[in-house]
C-alpha cells in the first residue's frame, strides 16, 4: 500500500471521531433528553418533564416569539433514578411547571440549564370552560 493511501485511510478512520466533525457539545451528559409536556388539571399551568445522565439545575425559558429571547423562566426540581436493569443506569428526571400560562395561547419554550439547553418546542395553552375539545398525538 502507499504511503499516501495508507495517510488518507488513516485520516478517514479518524475523521468521524473529531469533536469538531460531530459537534460534540461542552457537557454532553447534561443535554435534556425525553422531553414531555403534561397537564395536571390546573388551568393556566404546564409541567415540562425531561431526563440527563449527570446532575444540573432544572431550568425552563418561555415566551411567545418563536426566535429572539425567551423572557420567562421556571424553575424546578431534579431526582436520581435507578433503572431497574442489569446495567442499573442512573439518570435525572427534571420537572418544571410553568404557571400564569394564557388560556388558548401559544408558547415557545426550551429545557436545561447553562451547561445544555433542548432545542426550541411550541406547545399552546389549555383554553378554560367545557366548550373546547383536545388534539392528542400519542408516540410509542
Amino acid at each position: 500500500m502507499s504511503p499516501f493511501l495508507g495517510g488518507w485511510l488513516f485520516f478517514c478512520m479518524l475523521l468521524p471521531f473529531s469533536p469538531g466533525v460531530q459537534g460534540a457539545q461542552e457537557y454532553p451528559h447534561v443535554t435534556p433528553e425525553q422531553i414531555h409536556l403534561s397537564y395536571l388539571g390546573e388551568p393556566g399551568t404546564m409541567t415540562v418533564t425531561w431526563t440527563t445522565w449527570a446532575p444540573a439545575r432544572s431550568e425552563v425559558q418561555f415566551g411567545s416569539q418563536l426566535s429572539g429571547p425567551l423572557p420567562f423562566r421556571a424553575h424546578g426540581t431534579a431526582r436520581a433514578f435507578v433503572d431497574g436493569g442489569v446495567l442499573r443506569r442512573k439518570l435525572y428526571i427534571h420537572r418544571v411547571t410553568l404557571r400564569k400560562l394564557q388560556p388558548g395561547a401559544q408558547y415557545v419554550y426550551r429545557c436545561g440549564s447553562s451547561q445544555g439547553w433542548s432545542r426550541r418546542f411550541r406547545f399552546t395553552a389549555l383554553k378554560n370552560g367545557v366548550h373546547w375539545s383536545p388534539r392528542l398525538a400519542v408516540f410509542g
